[in-house]
């Protein structure tokens, strides 16, 4: 896919070459502007920062791919409709090239369509959201993804919380850059923070959960009156939860404006101080929110969502191309 999608393999390795010798060294560079503790990975993705107990893998995702490929296999929509992640190559994968730790990635989003009837966690005629949600680029806090770092694959349930106060860490940091000024598509994006939710959540009345994991029963709650229902898998991770993971600046309740549901991100240096990162939006005012526990964390997830073509924005089904480098932890 990534040769062929917008013929972009070689372009991007060029770019990262390039970037190596101007961004890396920045124009913002993070050293400088925060006391902090920069995670570089390697030239595949892999991290290990022993004096923050950190070690695990940056990786690509989207809607389509691992599992559950909620897109084709949970919303039965066609391949053409979903999320093509081109750069890098994306989950099961854990291969991540860059150069000293600029982590750049290109692809398009699929244009929310209508499901139709009988759709798990969708009402029939409704834009389906649920499982057709975007792509983007992660990384895990606390994973062991072992000493093969060329063909590793990812086993999200296997990632252990990562307490952010342990450290005294209050917050990240990093560096934001489009692809081609921006022609691939603008900063849509939510800067999410996965985490362990609480050891008693159940699901939310008439939503439910696919889990992570193949093999995993998909499992559905009724009205407010019906019987709690567990998750999938236990411990469970936000991306488990309808309501999605906490993310930085996330509204209580969805708005009808898509902008306003993402985050603040721009061109530059970007700091997120754990104090703004929110529990993600409620579709009922009646439901509680996720609450963010910076001593629960899993990782980090730069995503891209999808839009309706209903929606107030320019573009709906778009393409996106940006990197990130510096990515710092915040201390006190």
């Amino acid at each position: 896919m990534v040769k062929t999608f917008f013929g972009v393999e070689g372009w991007v390795r060029g770019l990262l070459a390039a970037w190596a010798l101007v961004v890396a060294p920045g124009c913002y560079d993070v050293k400088t502007v925060d006391p902090g503790i920069e995670v570089l990975p390697d030239s595949v993705g892999r991290v290990d920062v022993s004096e923050l107990d950190l070690h695990g893998r940056w990786f690509s995702y989207g809607d389509n791919y691992d599992y559950p490929q909620s897109c084709t296999q949970i919303g039965m929509h066609t391949d053409e409709q979903c999320s093509v992640v081109a750069w890098p190559e994306p989950l099961p994968s854990l291969n991540f090239p860059n150069q000293n730790g600029v982590m750049c990635t290109v692809g398009r989003v699929g244009e929310v369509v209508r499901c139709g009837s009988g759709i798990f966690n969708c009402s029939a005629n409704s834009p389906d959201y649920s499982n057709m949600w975007g792509a983007g680029i992660g990384l895990d806090f606390h994973l062991d993804s072992g000493p093969d770092q060329s063909s590793s694959t990812r086993d999200p349930l296997a990632r252990d919380a990562w307490d952010a106060h342990l450290h005294h860490v209050t917050g990240v940091a990093f560096d934001f850059e489009l692809l081609d000024d921006g022609d691939r598509g603008g900063p849509w994006l939510r800067v999410e923070f996965p985490v362990v939710l609480p050891d008693n959540t159940s699901l939310p009345p008439n939503k439910g959960s696919a889990g992570l994991k193949r093999g995993d029963t998909p499992v559905a709650r009724g009205g407010a009156d019906s019987s709690p229902v567990d998750f999938p898998d236990k411990p469970t991770p936000s991306e488990e939860h309808p309501d999605g993971s906490p993310y930085w600046d996330a509204p209580e309740i969805f708005s009808g404006r898509p902008e306003e549901n993402n985050s603040p991100v721009h061109v530059g240096h970007n700091e997120i101080p754990f104090s703004e990162v929110n529990g993600a939006p409620v579709d009922d005012p009646s439901e509680n929110n996720i609450a963010f526990d910076p001593t629960r964390l899993l990782g980090i997830q730069f995503h891209v969502p999808s839009f309706a073509a209903s929606d107030p924005v320019v573009g709906a089904h778009f393409g996106y191309g940006f990197c990130i480098s510096n990515f710092t932890f915040l201390r006190e």
